[in-house]
């Protein structure tokens, strides 16, 4: 058994792309920097699907994963939006307040700032994504 990736991008229209894994790291990697021309300047809803395999044949999708990513004017991960997401998602990790404040107030801007990288997708996108991979409804 093994579990797999399988990506797809939203348009503005609401139509799905799939698109390979390679390609995505691609793209992704910042020494790499392989372009998705498709995706050249955009702001895009991406969805992965994990799905499990059994024997090279697929059994059920495990795990869905959305995000939004932007993309530079070539088609490769906008470098300072990675930056911005990483610094979002370990603020998230550590204490939301000081040890010595005496306020049960909690600052709420990293989670606002995580939320620009992500959305929630409908039962409808999620089984859109799953039919463009060719793969059975969960």
């Amino acid at each position: 058994m093994a579990v797999r990736p399988k990506h797809v991008y939203f348009d503005d229209d609401g139509a799905v792309h799939p698109l390979s894994h390679t390609r995505l790291t691609r793209a992704l990697d910042g020494n790499l920097r392989e372009p998705i021309a498709e995706l050249s300047g955009r702001r895009a809803r991406l969805l992965t699907l994990y799905v499990l395999f059994e024997d090279r044949v697929p059994i059920e999708v495990v795990c869905v994963e959305p995000a939004i990513l932007t993309f530079d004017p070539d088609g490769c991960r906008n470098q300072a939006d990675t930056a911005r997401e990483m610094k979002a998602a370990v603020a998230q990790l550590g204490p939301a307040r000081r040890p010595d404040s005496s306020s049960n107030l909690i600052p709420a801007a990293a989670r606002f700032e995580a939320a620009a990288f992500t959305w929630t997708p409908t039962k409808a996108q999620i089984e859109a994504a799953i039919a463009a991979h060719r793969l059975r409804s969960c």
